[in-house]
């Protein structure tokens, strides 16, 4: 009989609205997960388009059928918990799913208003840094570059060490993007400078390597080299390591050594 109570008790906790809740956002989930995995696969498909013959930086890869469709479904879901459910403590939570799922699907005011909102209400939010991160990537998308480089700015200097390493690699971006090398040059090496232990190293060397090719001062090409290398060494993925290599043997040309250019 105690077992008999004890799955009453069970099945009185799953019919509360304590579990209803947590279903649909754990649904909320469900959907952005299987969304980020096909956004993923899609973009590995069409990772070397640059490569393609007759390729123009006109020519943009579509964002995906499918992923956009599950974006909406997981936004639909979290925006269930905060109507239904706004007292629960997953509301933060999804807010913050909501707003990538915005995000992701190019819908950047929408995106905004979910970040913006979780900034004000849930100031000690576990999200609360990474919010104002993807806010400032909406902006980055809208162009507004300024507001972009103020947020992403504050957070390099008083976010926990992964996004303001991430933060980091945005400002370097944004001054690439404007064709400022000298600037982003500079970003990329604070943020390497910075956080010795980041994640996302192997790419900021990358992307400092460039910068330095981009100042097209043959002074500079032995740093751009050096650059490459430590790519190398920072576990970077296999589309990193191939651009290291192939931004390696350009440096080896444009220093004279054809030899060395064709052993990269």
């Amino acid at each position: 009989s105690g077992m008999r109570f004890y799955w009453l008790i069970l099945l009185a906790l799953a019919g509360s609205s304590g579990c209803v809740y947590f279903n649909t956002f754990y649904n909320a989930q469900k959907y952005f997960r299987q969304a980020e995995k096909e956004r993923r696969v899609h973009e590995e498909q069409h990772a070397s388009w640059e490569l393609e013959e007759g390729a123009t930086e006109a020519y943009q890869v579509p964002r995906p059928q499918k992923a956009d469709q599950l974006y909406d479904q997981a936004a639909r879901k979290a925006s269930r918990v905060l109507e239904d459910y706004k007292e629960s403590e997953l509301v933060d939570d999804a807010m913050f799913l909501m707003g990538r799922s915005f995000y992701w699907r190019g819908e950047y005011l929408r995106a905004v208003q979910s970040f913006r909102d979780l900034e004000v209400n849930f100031p000690a939010s576990e999200y609360f840094n990474r919010a104002r991160y993807w806010r400032a990537l909406c902006m980055e998308e809208q162009r507004v570059y300024d507001q972009a480089q103020q947020v992403f700015r504050a957070l390099f200097e008083e976010a926990e060490a992964d996004v303001a390493a991430l933060a980091g690699w945005r400002l370097g971006e944004i001054a690439f993007q404007a064709e400022d090398y000298i600037a982003a040059v500079q970003e990329y090496q604070s943020a390497l400078d910075a956080f010795p232990g980041a994640k996302i190293r192997a790419g900021l060397w990358l992307n400092l390597g460039s910068a330095l090719l981009a100042l097209d001062d043959s002074t500079r090409y032995q740093e751009a080299e050096q650059a490459f290398r430590e790519v190398l060494r920072e576990e970077p993925d296999r589309d990193q390591k191939y651009r290291a290599l192939l931004n390696g043997g350009r440096v080896r040309y444009l220093l004279g050594d054809v030899d060395g250019s064709l052993d990269v």
